[in-house]
């Protein structure tokens, strides 16, 4: 099952033998000194939360083609509706896309696009990792062509545009064709689908280089 691919030894037992029969499995018990909540449908998606008193630690969420933020708000609802103590939600995950096989995070894409996390814009989470001086700076920041041309040339390990190949000349000329010195624009004009694993590299050498502080993975959401 897909349960043991993604799991960890620590609930193994739960995801993948105390699995009932039934569309939907709910599962609200205490193992060892957790109490721990499950929900999923054995196929297409799981939450599983640690329950601590008033909140609720989100230790797994997963997903697979269908709407995940219609999903783990309907799981949020079903852990509200099972563990009424609960008044505070804390997700430690940051949120992976998959492209051809690579999963890449999209902590960067999500600050620079829109100065929030993931869960913040979709769930309306709220997370320890951002300032008011850091959103500032991301929006007042002015990208150079040279820039982006020098990060491409290190990425593909060479000194000039000469030494690029064919399929690498294209993709340089890729993302010049959507420049804007504003990276939010530019950020909203590149579809990663197209340069993957440039465009994620891209995002996290401009975090290092306008030395952003470093981005928490916690959210919160108070219930």
């Amino acid at each position: 099952m897909i349960y043991e691919k993604i799991t960890t030894e620590k609930y193994k037992n739960i995801i993948s033998e105390k699995m009932g029969k039934d569309d939907i499995d709910i599962i609200y018990e205490k193992v060892d000194d957790d109490y721990l909540f499950f929900v999923g449908d054995r196929i297409n998606y799981f939450g599983l939360f640690s329950i601590h008193e008033k909140y609720a630690l989100n230790e797994l969420f997963y997903c697979k083609n269908i709407d995940k933020i219609k999903t783990y708000i309907f799981i949020l609802e079903k852990l509200q509706l099972y563990c009424e103590n609960v008044r505070k939600v804390i997700v430690y995950d940051e949120e992976q896309i998959e492209i051809r096989g690579n999963s890449y995070n999209l902590k960067y894409q999500y600050f620079f696009k829109y100065g929030m996390g993931y869960y913040e814009k979709h769930f309306g989470f709220h997370s320890s990792a951002y300032c008011k001086s850091d959103i500032s700076k991301r929006d007042n920041i002015k990208l150079s062509k040279e820039l982006i041309k020098n990060i491409f040339l290190f990425y593909s390990g060479v000194f000039s545009e000469y030494e690029l190949d064919e399929n690498e000349k294209k993709r340089l000329k890729f993302f010049m064709d959507r420049f804007d010195e504003n990276i939010v624009k530019f950020v909203s004009r590149i579809k990663p689908e197209k340069c993957a694993r440039f465009y994620f590299y891209l995002l996290d050498r401009l975090f290092k280089i306008y030395n952003f502080r470093c981005l928490s993975n916690r959210y919160f959401l108070d219930v």
